[in-house]
């Protein structure tokens, strides 16, 4: 009895609420940071603690252009965050005698007539939910796939592209990042639950939880979203203060895929989420979420290979790990305490969720731009989120605006070259193209030259994985040699050092769409020989940074590589022929 009047002591004395002067001390510095990150065009947050919203304000821009302010009421789209949703509607499924969480994924789809499979005879015959939910199947992740076909069902990839999948390692072997494994178990939602699975999240999470103002990207409110209510979303230029508008139907491309990223929501009804999430999680009488559930989907399945914590002792004053994977969260601690967490990306829309249950803590926020550093993290959002625990806990910040406007540099220089920060591995570096109306010579190495030959580019190639070819063909009168991939084309402009230089108008990935203009993005191809009378392409190799996809002319070839993000290279290779 004694220990629990102890434990109660302390857990009293940590949490603090916001005073108002408080409440006004965030607010101002949240303007002064944003001011120091011009790339961020708008930002909301929320934050909760015992079941009551502290904080809910939003900041900047939701249309630049239109000078539209952001307000509580503006959406914004909360990408993987969207995860956490699908879990919760899997284990709803699991509760209701629908399946189980070891069952067969191959199994549960023949079982309703559907023929679906896997590649490997282990992965076809032992993969489960579980395996899916926690990225542990070892099948390439293929991101770039996710922003880039608008008709492609649930079903169609779920069938037929999903198991051509290449296997990057065994399964269970390690964590390997899969929207498309959500995006499947949405279609078993579909099959199962006797509705659709967007219907069923309404239904279990939505409603019970008013969340009135959440949708999806394929929900005709989400068409009918005025400026105020929705905020444009912005992709940051090279220069990292530009901002580009990215059109409103972009967000289409991740329509099907609702399931891994394509929840719309206010920071307002996120609050309400964690709410629900940490109220079950707390066992309260009155909570409306399962906590059979969650306690299943919240707890750490494996570590996430090549991941790093986000701040970390000695290097800086406290550590915030979020380096192992449950079903939809990421787990970890911070200042000792457990918590859950997870991060958000679309097209200029980026979001973190950080929950501390035993505390019964909260915060979400999204930006609208960008707030990410060179070495791929957060600079704005999660220090902000980690100030914002601190002041719930009753403790100090280790946090304040200059820290957070020099975020990470600060911790970079000042400590021993063995305990100096290491930047996690960035799917954001060397990005290869920029915006420009037009081209010269003197803008590149080296002179742009005509293209010998240009019929032995002509075909069509394509991978089984995907979707779309690479459709390159004469196009007008001027016989000029076009380019298309999906929504993206382009024309060929010339030869450069050995590189076949495109000017595309739509880039491959709708996240690197230029502005609204249809100002152009300057692309390079490359060659694995050189080009002489005798020479027939046979391939096509798409490169996004350090993952590679292989088209072939008339057949198929598969390539081992990295997950990455942003920005398009595609490469040329070459084979001689007879």
């Amino acid at each position: 009895m004694l220990q629990l009047a102890v434990q109660f002591l302390l857990y009293a004395t940590v949490i603090k609420s916001f005073e108002e002067s408080e409440d006004e001390q965030l607010d101002t510095l949240i303007k002064e940071v944003m001011e120091c990150y011009p790339s961020t065009a708008s930002f909301a947050i929320s934050a909760v603690k015992e079941g009551r919203v502290e904080y809910n304000r939003a900041y900047g821009k939701a249309n630049i252009e239109k000078g539209v302010d952001a307000t509580e009421n503006t959406r914004f789209t909360i990408g993987s965050i969207s995860k956490s949703f699908t879990s919760y509607v899997t284990g709803k499924q699991v509760i209701d005698g629908h399946f189980n969480w070891k069952d067969n994924v191959v199994d549960l789809f023949a079982k309703k007539g559907i023929s679906m499979s896997f590649r490997g005879p282990m992965r076809k015959k032992f993969c489960n939910l579980e395996d899916a939910l926690a990225h542990r199947t070892g099948l390439h992740g293929y991101g770039w796939l996710l922003n880039n076909n608008v008709d492609v069902t649930r079903a169609q990839w779920t069938t037929t592209y999903l198991p051509q999948f290449e296997q990057l390692m065994e399964m269970r072997e390690g964590w390997y990042y899969n929207n498309w494994l959500y995006t499947m178990l949405g279609y078993l939602a579909d099959l199962y639950s006797g509705t659709t699975y967007e219907h069923m999240v309404k239904r279990t999470i939505f409603g019970p939880l008013e969340m009135s103002q959440s949708m999806f990207v394929s929900d005709q409110e989400y068409d009918e979203l005025d400026d105020a209510e929705f905020a444009v979303p912005y992709r940051q230029g090279r220069d990292e203060t530009s901002l580009y508008p990215v059109p409103r139907h972009a967000m289409k491309y991740i329509a099907s895929q609702n399931p891994a990223g394509g929840i719309v929501s206010t920071a307002g009804d996120m609050a309400k989420y964690m709410i629900g999430i940490l109220n079950a999680l707390s066992k309260q009488e009155d909570a409306v979420l399962n906590r059979t559930i969650l306690e299943h989907i919240t707890k750490p399945r494996l570590k996430m290979d090549g991941y790093q914590a986000f701040a970390k002792k000695p290097q800086f004053p406290e550590t915030f790990d979020e380096s192992f994977y449950a079903y939809g969260y990421q787990t970890g601690s911070y200042r000792g305490y457990d918590m859950i967490h997870h991060g958000g990306a679309t097209m200029g829309h980026y979001s973190f969720i950080t929950m501390v249950p035993s505390l019964q803590l909260g915060v979400f926020s999204v930006i609208s731009g960008s707030d990410l550093h060179r070495e791929n993290i957060s600079r704005m959002q999660m220090p902000i989120q980690l100030y914002i625990l601190d002041r719930m806990m009753g403790v100090d910040p280790w946090l304040n605006k200059d820290k957070i406007c020099t975020f990470p540099d600060t911790w970079k220089s000042n400590a021993p070259p063995s305990q100096q920060y290491k930047p996690r591995d960035s799917h954001f570096s060397d990005i290869l193209f920029r915006k420009t109306a037009n081209f010269s010579d003197s803008e590149y190495n080296g002179s742009l030259k005509s293209i010998p030959n240009p019929e032995i580019y002509v075909g069509k190639f394509s991978n089984p994985s995907f979707p779309d070819v690479i459709d390159v063909s004469w196009v007008g009168e001027e016989r000029e040699l076009k380019f298309s991939l999906g929504e993206s084309n382009g024309t060929i402009a010339g030869l450069r050092d050995g590189r076949l230089e495109f000017v595309v108008d739509r880039p491959t990935d709708p996240l690197n769409f230029p502005t609204e203009d249809k100002s152009r993005v300057f692309l390079k191809y490359t060659f694995s020989h050189t080009i002489s009378d005798n020479v027939k392409i046979e391939s096509v190799e798409a490169e996004l940074v350090s993952e590679k996809y292989i088209f072939k002319l008339n057949s198929c070839l598969r390539t081992r590589s990295r997950f990455a993000l942003i920005v398009i290279s595609l490469v040329c290779r070459l084979f001689l022929s007879g």
